[in-house]
């Protein structure tokens, strides 16, 4: 090989490793931050999920209290107490727009 070749290489590779480890750097900062993005995602599900059965459980609480409320009332009209609840219609309805909002 031509000593002017060789001349002129020396430093083009000796400014390529710098270049080099770089370019490694950044493809490992890359790689780090969608790792990073990957698992606060995650953990963003995850807490979706937990909020979304706690309003599932409280919805049920919700409705079961409901029931027994009127049940109550219903009982309380049977037996003469004056507290009014509504018509048995009024109360069917309230439980009927409990459930949808349940599904």
């Amino acid at each position: 090989m031509d000593p002017a070749v060789v001349a002129v290489f020396i430093p083009v590779v000796a400014l390529m490793i710098p270049i080099a480890a770089i370019w490694t750097k950044h493809r490992q900062t890359i790689e780090r931050m969608r790792l990073e993005a990957k698992n606060q995602k995650r953990a963003e599900l995850d807490e979706v999920e937990k909020l979304r059965s706690e309003v599932k459980e409280l919805k049920e609480i919700v409705y079961q209290q409901t029931l027994a409320i009127d049940s109550f009332l219903t009982e309380q009209r049977r037996l003469g107490g004056g507290a009014s609840g509504g018509t048995e219609t009024e109360v069917q309805q309230r439980l009927s727009i409990n459930q949808e909002s349940r599904g």
